[in-house]
């Protein structure tokens, strides 16, 4: 079993909370291509080249997953800062703050001690500004998920079903979502896109 970061919006940080998301598509970068000898995708670390049978080639693709594989733990990466506070964590400068919780915040210390405060007015001293997921480390992540599926297929593919899945009510709703997720004019640049599918559910371990 390994461990893999994945980084989510706050939006969706909530529908995992809520139990409202199981699913995540992440476009795959680069694209695969067709060409006269079959499928071809390449990166820095992998060449698959002439893959005349699709589904062959997507079970490559699938092996090949930057978020590992089914049965893995992927640690989830949100907006946050370090904060000082009075309560809980002694003062110490390795409290951490979590945006998508506006008023009700949780602070997480290195040692994975929990304070939930009622508000803001309990805090003392000065937090830092928030931070993107990108700077999130290991131990400051509060959200685990063990892997259950992972598959590829294009964005336009997917079924009701699974938009509920995604946290969405409606196709729409997605759709909206990814435009407004890539700040792209309209979602037609999207829906041909290949992308990994990842279910997953939250990990009891962490």
């Amino acid at each position: 079993m390994s461990e893999h970061p994945i980084r989510f919006i706050g939006e969706s940080v909530r529908a995992i909370l809520d139990d409202r998301k199981s699913q995540t598509r992440r476009v795959i970068v680069p694209q695969p291509e067709w060409q006269a000898a079959g499928w071809k995708w390449t990166t820095k670390k992998v060449k698959l080249s002439a893959w005349p049978d699709i589904d062959d080639f997507l079970c490559e693709l699938v092996q090949h997953c930057p978020y590992g594989k089914v049965g893995d733990l992927l640690w989830v990466k949100e907006i946050f800062r370090y904060a000082r506070i009075g309560l809980g964590c002694g003062g110490s400068a390795t409290c951490v703050d979590y945006k998508v919780d506006n008023g009700l915040i949780n602070f997480k210390t290195k040692a994975g001690k929990y304070t939930k405060l009622k508000s803001n007015k309990d805090k003392q001293g000065r937090c830092a500004k928030w931070r993107s997921p990108i700077f999130m480390p290991k131990w400051a992540a509060r959200i685990w998920l063990e892997t259950t599926g992972i598959r590829v297929e294009k964005i336009n593919e997917i079924s009701n079903k699974d938009i509920i899945c995604e946290g969405f009510d409606t196709r729409d709703s997605f759709y909206n979502a990814i435009i407004r997720i890539n700040k792209a004019k309209n979602i037609e640049q999207f829906l041909n896109k290949w992308v990994r599918v990842i279910s997953f559910k939250r990990a009891a371990t962490h």
